[in-house]
């Protein structure tokens, strides 16, 4: 995945959806991303505001780096 373009916190947050899908099967929720952990392992700096993540996420996918289905609970795609 060609993560050109992108801060490196929106590389961060990329890195952590493609992380907690391998691991779970299913993408995070945004407190999750917040959180930022793991199996207890804080992966990527957490953030204290849920709403911060909307944006990162809005970020990536106007780049062209993910889908989100806001019909979908937790409905974003890699692209």
């Amino acid at each position: 995945m060609n993560k050109a373009g992108l801060t490196p916190r929106q590389k961060d947050v990329l890195g952590f959806l493609q992380l907690y899908f391998n691991e779970y099967g299913i993408f995070p929720s945004h407190r999750e991303i917040a959180n930022g952990k793991i199996e207890g392992k804080q992966v990527i700096t957490k953030v204290a505001a849920s709403s911060t993540i909307k944006d990162t996420l809005d970020r990536i996918e106007r780049r062209g780096h993910i889908r989100k289905n806001p019909h979908m609970p937790r409905g974003l795609e890699l692209l």
